[in-house]
């Protein structure tokens, strides 16, 4: 219940910024701020009003002409469609989203559409499909040394073997990903 009166106190916030924002002109600002009020209605359940704010956010980085925004939010309104059950239709958001990422030279965020793309095709029981993006992820995310990134892909492609029946890749998968974790825990251990 915290988390939930948590996000209706950061509902206020964002609709009493909204306004000052479109005051003063700062279209940069707004865009953000309706795209955190879409995060914060997805998170709470309300996909259709998620969408609706997402759409505005849109609309408006594309006016903008900020690329990397409309990137963000095509994947935002894909992971959207994907609450709703509409797969193919996430699917079409996400790989515009992906182009985007690809266009820009944004690779890291080229990685976490990649494997938003495999987890919706793991959702579908495509599991060769998905494997083939999480491998593409994972390659891109090792390049870039984003071990967190790569230990989550890791326990995608982990469970995409685990569905197919390949339970020593799946197990060898899921350590690899453990033993990033694990490597990361030490390192803030360590810290402290």
């Amino acid at each position: 219940m915290l988390f939930r009166s948590e996000n209706k106190k950061a509902l206020e916030y964002y609709n009493q910024a909204l306004p000052l924002e479109r005051a003063t002109g700062d279209r940069n600002t707004e865009a953000v701020t309706l795209q955190n009020i879409g995060t914060v209605c997805q998170s709470m359940g309300d996909v259709q009003q998620a969408l609706a704010y997402y759409n505005q956010a849109l609309s408006l980085v594309r006016a903008l002409g900020d690329r990397r925004g409309e990137a963000s939010m095509l994947k935002s309104i894909g992971t959207s469609y994907i609450s709703l059950g509409e797969v193919q239709k996430a699917l079409d958001f996400l790989n515009e989203s992906l182009l985007l990422r690809r266009a820009l030279g944004d690779r890291l965020n080229e990685a976490g559409t990649l494997d938003r793309i495999g987890t919706t095709y793991l959702s579908l029981g495509k599991h060769e499909e998905a494997a083939r993006y999480f491998e593409h992820a994972l390659s891109l995310q090792r390049l870039l040394g984003a071990r967190s990134n790569e230990a989550e892909t890791l326990g995608h492609l982990a469970r995409a073997e685990q569905e197919q029946g390949n339970l020593a890749l799946a197990r060898t998968q899921i350590e690899a990903a453990l033993d990033i974790v694990e490597g990361m825990r030490s390192k803030f251990v360590g810290q402290q």
